[in-house]
């Protein structure tokens, strides 16, 4: 197989559908093999049953369920681990994210085993783009890295490579979690211009205040292990 795409999914009973069918799409129009593998992460809607629905009319579509809900990160955690593409892109299930720009991902990955998008205008709430902004000033002065979105959901890996990472969030700090493990590790990681769409429908599980303040204290946790690996007192990061 040479192409994942995977996603958490929890109360997209809205979205899934039309998300999950532009990935296959996308899959039909690089000519390549690919596979959808979607983490239903015990949603309480319809999201399960139209994903049932989606698997019965292509067998393209995988599906993992997590009951109760576990979280953003765990649910993408185990869609990354059930993948069996030679490549693996991550995205989310709202569709917000445009997957037919997926062939830029992949043309970026020339000499990079990891491609990071970036959104050129995230449409969003003014706090949340405010905070958004703020959050990735802080981790490229804390962590001295350019990158420009670390917690945009739409990257690709090589499989060999994000399955070397441990991720340990749950939350949605996952994003950043690779990405500063890949660079910490020395990993050169490319990034790619994406375009970013307004919610079209459904809420997100997300409270602004309670995830900046988890978000601040990750990355104060990732600083304090990046420095003791770095120094050698612990093995792994």
């Amino acid at each position: 197989m040479e192409i994942s795409i995977v996603m958490p999914a929890y109360n997209e009973e809205e979205n899934i559908s039309e998300t999950v069918l532009r990935c296959l799409a996308v899959i039909d129009s690089l000519g390549v093999t690919g596979e959808v593998v979607v983490t239903d992460d015990g949603s309480r809607d319809k999201t399960g049953e139209i994903l049932a629905q989606l698997r019965s009319r292509d067998s393209r579509v995988r599906i993992e369920t997590n009951d109760p809900n576990q979280g953003y990160g765990n649910a993408l955690r185990r869609a990354i681990l059930a993948a069996s593409g030679e490549k693996i892109a991550t995205i989310d299930s709202d569709g917000q994210f445009d997957i037919s720009e997926l062939p830029e991902l992949l043309q970026a990955m020339n000499g990079f085993r990891a491609v990071t998008g970036y959104r050129k205008r995230k449409q969003d709430s003014l706090f949340r783009v405010i905070a958004d902004r703020g959050l990735n000033l802080l981790i490229r002065m804390l962590f001295r890295i350019r990158l420009r979105d670390t917690n945009c959901a739409f990257k690709i890996y090589e499989r060999n490579l994000i399955r070397g990472i441990e991720i340990e969030t749950n939350g949605y700090q996952t994003p950043t979690e690779i990405l500063l493990k890949l660079v910490t590790r020395g990993e050169p990681v490319a990034e790619a211009p994406i375009t970013h769409s307004p919610r079209q429908a459904g809420r997100s599980a997300l409270h602004p205040w309670r995830t900046m303040a988890e978000m601040l204290l990750f990355l104060l946790y990732m600083k304090l292990k990046q420095i003791l690996y770095r120094r050698k007192i612990i093995a792994n990061y």
